[in-house]
């Protein structure tokens, strides 16, 4: 099937043309382009970035937790603060003391607190969630649990120790739900652990 187009008005060529040798004398200058050689007509209808979007993107920018900065909307912190907080969060060295003393947690429910420590137990323990539960040996989701929770160790404490494998369990949402509401117990899980492995 066809489709008639209709055509382009001739005040509108006009206006078009004349725009575009006005705006390439200005630009440019008569001696170094010709009038023939003038640029195509789309160069002067889009714009490669306007004003009102850079104004959109500068609207949506959020500042940085550490230092203030302002960041992309999609980004956690500024490049020199990203840099200090992967120097900083070396497990081995950060006690849960030096954590929760960081400015950008200052406030903070205890549960957002320590999110990011149970990120790092997830990290540092995910060969664990291989052989799947536990407890029932179910192995499609798994959830990290510490056995004895962040909020209970003191302040001097390495998150390493915090996070070290002793201290992990790894559960379906199932049983992990089971453990903290006293339905299971620690011991239970370890012993049927070591008869699933065997």
């Amino acid at each position: 099937m066809w489709v008639r187009v209709p055509p382009v008005p001739p005040v509108l060529l006009a206006w078009l043309d004349w725009r575009r040798q006005r705006t390439s004398n200005a630009s440019y200058g008569s001696s170094n382009l010709p009038a023939s050689s003038s640029l195509p007509l789309y160069t002067f209808l889009v714009k490669p970035e306007s004003l009102r979007m850079r104004q959109w993107r500068d609207a949506r920018k959020k500042l940085c937790p550490d230092c203030g900065a302002k960041i992309a909307h999609d980004s956690e912190r500024c490049m020199p603060c990203s840099r200090a907080f992967r120097a900083f969060v070396n497990r081995d060295t950060v006690t849960i003391g030096e954590w929760r003393g960081r400015l950008s947690l200052k406030g903070k429910h205890p549960s957002w607190l320590h999110a990011q420590v149970r990120t790092m137990a997830r990290y540092y323990n995910r060969h664990l969630a291989v052989n799947g539960c536990m407890n029932c040996g179910y192995s499609l989701h798994v959830e990290f649990c510490h056995i004895k929770a962040i909020s209970e160790w003191p302040d001097d404490t390495l998150i390493a120790i915090v996070n070290a494998e002793e201290n992990i369990l790894c559960l379906c949402r199932n049983c992990h739900w089971e453990l903290h509401h006293d339905l299971i117990s620690v011991e239970t899980i370890k012993s049927r652990c070591i008869s699933l492995a065997s």
